[in-house]
């Protein structure tokens, strides 16, 4: 058990002990235990934000690509999991990238949209961090530990998103 659950009128349902730290950042991108989502507009509102999840999920990409993440893929989820919308997997050359891109992704969806993660996993490691921001799950990794986990086979039912005009051209 994942433990009681807990409502917040703003979000969603969500296990008290969080799906992550009972079956580790693996388990919770494998869709175990997946939440149950509220009814939610297509736009949700949380203090003060308005903007749909592939919105989000555009200007994310947009700031990751800026901070020089690659190999970056968006994912539909909808219809195949109540995790989210979108999974959004971006990729670094080392750990201390790995830390600037959440910082960076942080930083700027809390100055310019007032968007707080609703959690974030594996910062210490930095192999692996994982930013919640509801409908848009955010996997940033060193590159040698995405080959391993390979998300993009696990969600080979999801819908790659084309990102073609949203990437900078690489010279």
């Amino acid at each position: 058990m994942a433990g009681r659950l807990v409502y917040n009128s703003e979000d969603r349902i969500r296990p008290f002990a969080g799906v992550s730290h009972f079956f580790g950042l693996a388990g919770a991108a494998m869709g175990v235990n997946a939440q149950m989502p509220l009814s939610l507009p297509e736009t949700a509102t949380r203090k003060g934000f308005s903007m749909t999840s592939l919105e989000l999920a555009q200007k994310m990409v947009k700031i990751l690509d800026g901070k020089k993440a690659t190999d970056i893929k968006l994912i539909d989820i909808r219809g195949l999991s109540t995790l989210g919308d979108y999974f959004l997997l971006a990729s670094a050359s080392n750990t201390t990238l790995t830390k600037s891109l959440s910082d960076e992704l942080e930083e700027r969806l809390s100055k310019e949209d007032g968007l707080e993660p609703k959690r974030i996993e594996g910062y210490q490691s930095a192999s692996w961090i994982l930013l919640d921001y509801y409908d848009v799950i955010v996997h940033i990794f060193y590159a040698e530990t995405r080959q391993y986990y390979s998300l993009e086979r696990l969600w080979a039912d999801g819908k790659e998103v084309d990102l073609s005009g949203l990437l900078a051209k690489e010279e």
